[in-house]
């Protein structure tokens, strides 16, 4: 499927300036003739390759993206003083790009994308309203009928699925690290393994340095883990934007039928680090995944990322290429099913991970662990050390940080200590009246009694015991991602329900009452938030983002207004950004 694949009607001229925009937005720091001129060559040979095949729109775009990189006045280099043939070369791609302009394959395949559309539309209209359906406005056969087949996809397939292929994805030993060209030229060679074996950890680790210590609870948390009374939030409702002027909207993006949740999480996104990111070409030269359908992905994301900050038009933006290449590397969302937002935020994420993972590849061995030996920053320090020499993308930079879990044995004070590195955290919602983000993340924090199928194995005492268990941050990221469990199963699926009570947030979150370490950087400043209306068996996701000038937003799919209050009751996803 095409980069530039449309979901909605938008003029033909508005078509190929698209084309034009993304064939001139991309930038390299190439400053030897011989190499641009190398380069060009190959990337022309693509655009001739995607005319033969019937690709007009990526033809063009390739043979303008030839253009770009011969312009002189965009890179100040002329390839023409420093070889012969470039006169004659120049002048072949610009008679191949006016023979596409001039000539009606283009406006055909326009035309077919087009008629699609339109012959779609009816369905696709009547997909996007059933999402706003509730159980009100159903019978109970209807409720019984959608409760077993939302049963059949979700419980028995989605789940297990979405589980093996995050471990497949992870667990990728293959692939190694590739340096692909800045033209999105899909390299399908293969490539050697690059093996490394670690040194043991007294190699790390001076000998005699780790040793058994006592340790206290974590910094602000108590034995009963309770607030402390100055890290309380006010609860309160506030407004968004009050009295403030609205400033340029953004793009909205084409609901292709039940893809809410993905358009709700490209937007939040795109209010990160992580999108500026992909505004640059360098991350093209991190493509270490040899399997092309994760570069698929990684560009579709990239281009739509590019995409929502090109606001000249004001066109929806179309994403099915993005979804189609997400589809065929994890078949969940191989459908027009509605799903959630939280599931397809972190297949995004390790997918995106994957393919700029620069350690991909790397076999590595590992010495284990004594979670019973050492501080904790030596402890830490080990479990993050082993964790980046596998792992370390833009991803890993801005998302990822560690957790401490400490489980206590009631015998003999024994604790053990593991530091896993996770890319966002899930918070129950508790019982209450007046509940706030701090309070789930109190609730989240909160020592728990290991009882039942869940007794833990002393190793000092060699016996299963009701230990004691207890969470907290060790240190934070960047780009933060909390996500409210709203939905809640007791039981079977029929007993699945949905919690619709207010959690209060503000603008501003401070961490420091949760980190069992010296982190210093723990205060956060919202930044997105996406929301979930209707009901278990479906509904619609929107967001909230901030912009530039701080006037925050809503998206609905293709409809973007200037948003008026946070909805606490709503509220699935929100994002905070590291000040």
């Amino acid at each position: 499927m095409s980069l530039f694949n449309l979901d909605t009607e938008i003029p033909f001229e508005a078509y190929k300036r698209t084309i034009y925009h993304h064939a001139y937005s991309y930038t390299h720091r190439m400053r030897d003739p011989a190499q641009i001129f190398r380069i060009s060559k190959l990337v022309f040979n693509r655009a001739k390759q995607e005319f033969y095949n019937g690709k007009f729109d990526m033809a063009l775009y390739f043979a303008l993206r030839t253009v770009a990189l011969l312009d002189h006045k965009e890179t100040s280099i002329d390839v023409r003083k420093h070889d012969k043939g470039a006169r004659l070369f120049i002048k072949e791609v610009m008679n191949f790009v006016e023979n596409i302009l001039s000539g009606s394959e283009l406006n055909k395949q326009y035309q077919e994308m087009i008629k699609k559309i339109r012959d779609n539309e009816p369905a696709r209209k009547k997909m996007i309203a059933l999402q706003m359906e509730t159980d009100t406005s159903m019978t109970l056969e209807d409720n019984r009928s959608l409760h077993n087949l939302r049963r059949d996809q979700l419980l028995d397939n989605e789940c297990e699925k979405l589980h093996e292929f995050r471990n497949k994805l992870f667990g990728l030993n293959s692939l190694t690290n590739s340096s692909q060209l800045q033209t999105s030229i899909e390299d399908s060679s293969t490539l050697s393994q690059t093996t490394t074996v670690v040194p043991e950890e007294n190699n790390i680790f001076e000998k005699g340095n780790i040793s058994n210590v006592e340790y206290s609870l974590p910094t602000g948390l108590t034995e009963t883990c309770i607030h402390p009374l100055n890290s309380r939030p006010v609860l309160y409702k506030w407004s968004f934007n009050a009295s403030k002027d609205s400033s340029a909207k953004g793009r909205g993006i084409v609901n292709i039928g039940n893809s809410c949740y993905m358009n709700s999480v490209l937007q939040v996104i795109n209010v990160t680090p992580l999108a500026k990111f992909f505004l640059q070409d360098d991350y093209m030269e991190l493509f270490s995944n040899v399997d092309n359908k994760i570069v698929r992905v990684v560009n579709a994301f990239a281009f739509i990322i590019r995409e929502l900050f090109h606001t000249e038009t004001s066109f929806a933006i179309s994403a099915s290429t993005l979804k189609g290449a997400i589809g065929v590397v994890c078949e969940t969302f191989d459908n027009k099913i509605q799903q959630d937002a939280n599931e397809f935020l972190r297949i995004l994420l390790d997918m995106l991970h994957s393919g700029l993972n620069e350690n991909e590849g790397k076999i590595v061995k590992f010495s284990e662990i004594d979670n019973c030996k050492g501080t904790d920053e030596e402890l830490s320090r080990k479990y993050w050390w082993q964790y980046s020499q596998k792992n370390s993308s833009i991803i890993t930079t801005l998302c990822a940080f560690q957790e401490r879990s400490c489980i206590t044995c009631p015998l003999c004070d024994m604790s053990s200590r593991s530091f896993q590195t996770t890319l966002g955290v899930e918070l129950p919602i508790i019982e209450g009246n007046t509940v706030s983000v701090e309070d789930c993340l109190n609730a989240y924090c909160a020592k728990e009694l290991l009882s039942n199928d869940s007794l833990y194995l002393c190793p000092k005492c060699n016996k299963k015991v009701n230990a004691t268990k207890q969470l907290s941050f060790f240190s934070t990221p960047e780009v933060l991602f909390i996500t409210l469990k709203r939905f809640r199963k007791y039981g079977d699926f029929s007993n699945l329900a949905k919690i619709n009570s207010e959690v209060f947030f503000q603008r501003s979150l401070d961490l420091s009452p949760f980190i069992s370490s010296n982190f210093s950087k723990t205060k956060f400043s919202l930044a997105g938030i996406i929301n979930h209306q209707g009901n278990v068996h479906g509904g619609h996701y929107t967001s909230d983002t901030i912009g530039n000038d701080n006037i925050w937003f809503n998206f609905s799919d293709e409809r973007v207004t200037v948003a008026n209050n946070p909805d606490f009751r709503q509220a699935y996803i929100l994002c905070y950004l590291r000040n």
